[in-house]
């Protein structure tokens, strides 16, 4: 109990110790302080009123990211497709073969293909992705002040698209 006390003095004194100082050193002296806190803000505020976001300008970038991953992911799903009806091929083909072990090397060798296929699909769509989002920040980033704290999306639901 008195060890509880000792340990819980010692640390409000330290808060106290280090928050005292500090709250001190923040009272203007004369009022100037609070003048010039105002004038600044004044200033600031003017400054920002002349830079307004400019909505149309991130519709534009928003338009031009989302047509990209389109044409990407078109990409993308015309060389998944060509991979699949490659790998349909291939595979009736080997079923068709007669000798256990041709086939059996023909079946693997179908499924590699397909994975080697797929894999660089998937390689070239998410760099794709990327770029279209790296692009869209750079975009929308020229549309003024608080275009990236205004806009709420998420390149990660993207990414989710295997």
């Amino acid at each position: 109990m008195i060890q509880k006390f000792f340990t819980g003095s010692i640390i409000l004194s330290l808060l106290l110790g280090t928050a005292l100082p500090v709250m001190a050193a923040k009272k203007p002296s004369d009022g100037a302080a609070g003048k010039n806190d105002t004038a600044m803000s004044k200033k600031t505020d003017a400054a920002m009123s002349a830079k307004k976001l400019d909505t149309a300008c991130v519709a534009t970038a928003v338009d031009k990211r989302e047509t990209a991953i389109l044409s990407a992911f078109d990409v993308f799903a015309a060389a998944i497709k060509n991979a699949l009806g490659a790998r349909k091929d291939a595979l009736k083909s080997a079923w068709g073969k007669t000798d256990v072990k041709a086939r059996k090397d023909a079946v693997d060798k179908a499924w590699k293909t397909y994975s080697a296929a797929a894999s660089t699909a998937r390689k070239g769509w998410k760099s794709a992705l990327h770029s279209a989002w790296e692009q869209f920040r750079k975009d929308r980033n020229a549309c003024g002040p608080g275009a990236a704290a205004a806009d709420s999306t998420t390149e990660a639901l993207d990414n989710d698209v295997k």
